[in-house]
């Protein structure tokens, strides 16, 4: 467990890149406002399972450890499993089934 929040940086951005900080900083924020969170004081912790679950999947897949040819199956199983509580949250049920992109 150490192992995995382990951090390599002093706990500043300065080694960032601008942008892609920017970038994630909106990605989190459009996902906590999509789950229903408005404020981040109070956030719960869907938010943040979200963001660990796509962040990890690209991770994975970014650095070969997830084959590209199984990318959709691993996002349509992360869904699956996330589902059923972002539903609870927001207080809705489901349109149908969830599937892989054609293609």
């Amino acid at each position: 467990m150490q192992l995995m929040f382990a951090s390599t940086d002093d706990g500043t951005n300065a080694g960032r890149d601008p942008e892609a900080q920017s970038s994630a900083e909106r990605f989190f924020a459009l996902g906590a406002e999509l789950l229903g969170e408005r404020s981040p004081e109070s956030m719960g912790p869907m938010p943040f399972l979200v963001a660990a679950t796509t962040e990890g999947i690209s991770a994975l897949a970014a650095t070969g450890r997830l084959p590209e040819d199984r990318v959709d199956e691993v996002v349509v199983a992360a869904v699956r499993a996330l589902l059923p509580q972002i539903e609870q949250q927001l207080g809705t049920a489901a349109q149908g089934p969830v599937t892989a992109p054609d293609g």
